[in-house]
Order: structure tokens, then C-alpha cells, then sequence
């Protein structure tokens, strides 16, 4: 959660009881003031709290574009079964799964880096960890710096770019493949064209 920054603010108190909600108090104010002076100067309380709101929605996007992410890598599996199953020459198929596999490979470096790169220490710079540096401007009443921002800044750039490769992979990689598996007399697979004739 992110820091208030300083202002007046009002508290009520409410109790549920069930299914029931009722008032305790009227509103009280009160004023948050910082407990210390920063020594140097950075940016104001707001621009600190712009920030790390700007943050919270990113983090929400990537969690969002990660479930879907999620549920492509299962529909790989579900496909890889398909294809196996499917009695027709599936040169072709093969070739088309294993290019789709490369992609979602690479997408992944890019959201995570690699894990066995991690272990050692010697992890390149990825859009999870951009994102956890720049959040870190967060927990700091000096907020952002130079850095915090530019590194932001990079992660929005590779997010942008991988959630169109996502969104390409969602809508029209995935299901042109399960189409070409439905036609090579392969099984239907969750999320494929219905079969009509």
C-alpha cells in the first residue's frame, strides 16, 4: 500500500454485524503531517503519491497480462496433447507449436528473466524487476529519483511491446493453430473455432 502523503483527512467508524452496517461515530479530522523534514530536497508528498499510484496500476495491468499469459502456456499444453493425437502429417503443426513455444519462451524472459540466471546473481534486468525497482521509490518519503524513473520508464516500454505479443498470441496465433489441428482431423481443444460440419 502506498504512503498518504500529508493533507487533512477524515475517519468515521462503522461495525458490521451480519449482514448489517451501522455508524459508531460522526467523522472525525485530522491533519497527517510528516514526522521529519527531508534533508534534501525531492519531490513534494504528491508527486511521491502520483507515483506510486502510476505504479499500482502498472502492477494491476502485469497481473492481469500474467493470468492471461498463464492461460495461453495452458492451452500450449492442451494443444501439444492435440497435435499428438491428431492422425494427419503434422510437420506443419509442429512447426507452428514449436515457433509458438519459442514466443511465449521469450515473452517470459522478458516479464521474469531467466531463474537459473537469478540463482547466480547475474540476472539481467527485466520488466518484473524494473517494476520492483521503481516501486521501491515507494516506500521512501524521497520518492522517485532520476533512476526510479528511467527504470519505470524501460518497463513500460517492454510491456508495451509484450502485451501486444500477448494479445497477438491470445487472438490470433493460438486459435489460427488450434483451427489448423481441428482440420489435420485433430481433437477440438477449449477455445478453438466450434465445429459445425
Amino acid at each position: 500500500s502506498l504512503m498518504a502523503p500529508p493533507g487533512v483527512y477524515s475517519a468515521t467508524l462503522y461495525k458490521r454485524e451480519g449482514s448489517q452496517v451501522s455508524k459508531i461515530t460522526e467523522a472525525v479530522q485530522f491533519e497527517l503531517k510528516p514526522i521529519r523534514n527531508n534533508a534534501l530536497v525531492g519531490p513534494t508528498a504528491n508527486e511521491v503519491h502520483e507515483f506510486g499510484e502510476t505504479i499500482a496500476k502498472t502492477v494491476r495491468r502485469v497481473s492481469a497480462l500474467t493470468a492471461v499469459f498463464d492461460e495461453i502456456k495452458g492451452k500450449l499444453e492442451t494443444i501439444r496433447i492435440a497435435i499428438d493425437s491428431t492422425p494427419a502429417d503434422i510437420d506443419n503443426l509442429e512447426s507452428a507449436y514449436a515457433n509458438i513455444q519459442d514466443e511465449v519462451n521469450a515473452i517470459d524472459r522478458e516479464l521474469f528473466g531467466l531463474d537459473s540466471r537469478n540463482r547466480k546473481g547475474i540476472k539481467p534486468a527485466n520488466i518484473s524487476s524494473r517494476l520492483q525497482y521503481a516501486m521501491s521509490a515507494t516506500w521512501s518519503t524521497y520518492g522517485p529519483t532520476q533512476q526510479h524513473k528511467e527504470q519505470f520508464g524501460y518497463a513500460m516500454e517492454s510491456l508495451n511491446k509484450v502485451s501486444k505479443r500477448i494479445e497477438s498470441l491470445q487472438k490470433n496465433t493460438i486459435p489460427a493453430l488450434q483451427k489448423s489441428v481441428i482440420e489435420a482431423g485433430g481433437p477440438w481443444t477449449k477455445g478453438a473455432p466450434i465445429i459445425t460440419e
